[in-house]
């Protein structure tokens, strides 16, 4: 199917949980091995308590909230999870602003423009190996996303650290309210199947990190006054709130426990095994079971 993990039977066992995990890299986890993958932990956790959920990974490197509804329409909702998690990362905000996937409409979510996909699996396959190994094709590919960009001529591309503004750019408040209201477009597509929807805020290494958020601003020749580091969790935890959406934010225990950047790789922005096995185990400790089970249904056995 093209997801990370070994192949999925179609239908779930009537016995076990199934949780289907959307999200972008941080999810898909292609820096640590297959066993140290949030999902395949908290599957083992889960098994080790006796409760055993059947966890698939349907994160892809890249995806912002308007390709996992694509994933879930197309792929998701076929596999008849019972509960669905949202891994959020804060640059979901950057990619759902600048691809124009969907748009709003007097606040109502529209498509917009077609997502360039390969018609056969090698091209895909090709796409992945370079943009792994080559600066070159980065370089390029982003130029080409900057063309096809009706702000290119404003400020270019919209980096990470923007969306950490304390007076936003025109384009990051766009970004926020269209982030929000494919959030509440997600919510709305999964629960109609009847699953369950809980979001799983992941924070940056900078966000946990202080010493190392103020190392990268000093050699950037920066200040952190025009950054607010919690923005991402004050516009997500409201509308979870309003919206009535189990949130599980990762921030303030990776903040608890990180000495000297303990959950992230050095050279690369995302987690190592640690991390991994860190937001396992909270989310497991955090995340009730009925989070993890159909709504209006238990699939745990009464002796579990």
């Amino acid at each position: 199917m093209g997801l990370r993990g070994s192949d999925i039977p179609a239908n779930p066992d009537p016995g076990i949980p199934r949780v289907l995990f959307l999200g972008d890299s941080f999810v898909e986890g292609k820096q640590v091995a297959d066993d140290q993958v949030l999902t395949a932990v908290l599957s083992d956790i889960a098994h080790e308590h006796g409760r055993p959920l059947d966890v698939i990974n349907a994160g892809v490197a890249g995806y912002g909230t308007a390709e996992e509804i694509l994933l879930w329409d197309q792929l998701g909702a076929s596999l008849h999870p019972d509960a669905v998690l949202l891994g959020f990362y804060p640059n979901d905000v950057r990619n759902n602003a600048d691809r124009h996937l969907f748009v709003l409409k007097d606040g109502a979510v529209t498509v917009g423009r077609k997502p360039r996909l390969p018609r056969v699996r090698w091209v895909y396959d090709l796409r992945k190996w370079m943009a792994a190994r080559s600066h070159l094709y980065i370089l390029i590919t982003q130029g080409m996303e900057l063309m096809d960009s009706p702000e290119a001529g404003e400020s270019g591309p919209m980096e990470g650290e923007d969306v950490f503004l304390r007076e936003p750019t025109a384009r990051v408040t766009e970004g926020w309210a269209l982030t929000l209201a494919l959030l509440q477009e997600l919510k709305t597509r999964v629960e109609s199947t009847g699953s369950t929807f809980s979001i799983v805020m992941f924070p940056t290494r900078y966000q946990v990190d202080g010493t190392l958020w103020r190392k990268m601003l000093a050699q950037r020749g920066m200040t952190g006054e025009p950054y607010d580091l919690l923005t991402p969790q004050q516009h997500v935890v409201p509308w979870a709130a309003a919206s009535g959406v189990t949130l599980l934010d990762l921030l303030p225990v990776f903040r608890d426990r990180n000495t000297g950047n303990s959950f992230y790789h050095t050279v690369d922005a995302h987690w190592n095994a640690a991390g991994h096995r860190l937001a396992a185990e909270t989310i497991y400790e955090e995340l009730s079971l009925p989070t993890f089970t159909r709504a209006g249904r238990s699939t745990v056995s009464p002796n579990r």
